[in-house]
């Protein structure tokens, strides 16, 4: 209805336009802002327990309040920080600058944790990103910024943050609410990564 409403005040000269894989500009635009905004309050709303949570993790501090967790506090927030850095000097191995491989992985959160929210919280099966964070750099930063090496590092990545619709960290939300009955739930976070094992040899022999 807002791309027939603009194309009729503006002669649709947008008319044809699109941001790839998301339609377009400004619905993907929109849509980003609102995966955005979703992030950003769910963050300031759990603003003190993160805070809670990170000062127990990088203390070092024992406590009991993480025992029907399903990761304790120190290893949550540890497995974070080292994953985080693996993944932005991954994606800086591959051409882009740390500055543009940081601003990836923002992006990046942004989307899976958007996802993650609309799948639970929404009881659908499936959701699909509206703007992917390899099309935002591209419209950020444009091919010269990037360069050839950095439009082809942003190619590498649709192999895990491409045309996604379905992704490990919403089948893990369900999962984990689903065990909440389950009073010892350390255990389940290595049945879920032999699951991910599991499926991804079977999606390289099949």
């Amino acid at each position: 209805l807002e791309t027939g409403v603009v194309n009729m005040l503006t002669g649709g000269i947008m008319r044809g336009q699109y941001v790839a894989y998301s339609g377009p500009p400004m619905s993907a635009n929109e849509g980003f802002g609102a995966m955005a905004v979703l992030f950003l309050s769910g963050a300031w709303v759990a603003r003190k327990r993160l805070a809670h949570i990170f000062r127990i993790g990088l203390g070092f501090k024992a406590t009991d309040e993480d025992e029907h967790e399903v990761m304790s506090y120190r290893a949550a927030v540890w497995c974070t920080i080292v994953c985080w850095f693996l993944v932005v000097v991954y994606i800086h191995a591959t051409g882009l600058t740390w500055f543009q491989s940081t601003i990836f992985m923002v992006i990046s959160v942004i989307v899976l944790y958007s996802i993650t929210r609309v799948v639970c919280e929404g009881g659908v099966g499936f959701a699909r990103a509206v703007y992917l964070p390899s099309t935002f750099l591209a419209n950020q930063f444009g091919t010269n910024g990037l360069g050839a090496q950095g439009c082809t590092a942003l190619g590498f990545t649709f192999t895990w943050i491409g045309d996604i619709r379905t992704i490990v960290m919403t089948q893990a939300a369900q999962g984990m609410k689903l065990t909440e009955p389950i009073k010892r739930r350390h255990p389940l976070v290595w049945c879920l990564m032999l699951a991910v094992v599991v499926a991804l040899f079977g999606s390289l022999i099949t």
